[in-house]
């Protein structure tokens, strides 16, 4: 289950290999979510930590990384 916790002031919210499969859309192509990142502690949205954030979407301007996915559908943490 999507969980949210905060480490040195900044939210991380981990997501279970199903959760990243079947919600953020892992292994769909540019379907998957560009805020999807793997940790040390497993999958993590990166959305809630908007210095990754940024860089992500900076990235994702420049057509340099292949997922395309913005989150924000059902079962997503920012829905």
């Amino acid at each position: 289950m999507m969980e949210k916790v905060y480490e040195e002031g900044f939210p991380k919210i981990y997501i279970s290999d199903t959760e990243a499969t079947k919600i953020c859309k892992l292994s769909q192509g540019k379907d998957c979510c560009t805020f999807l990142v793997l940790g040390r502690n497993g999958f993590e949205c990166a959305r809630a930590d908007y210095r990754l954030s940024n860089e992500i979407i900076k990235s994702l301007e420049a057509g340099t990384i292949n997922a395309k996915g913005l989150g924000n559908w059902e079962g997503c943490f920012w829905y």
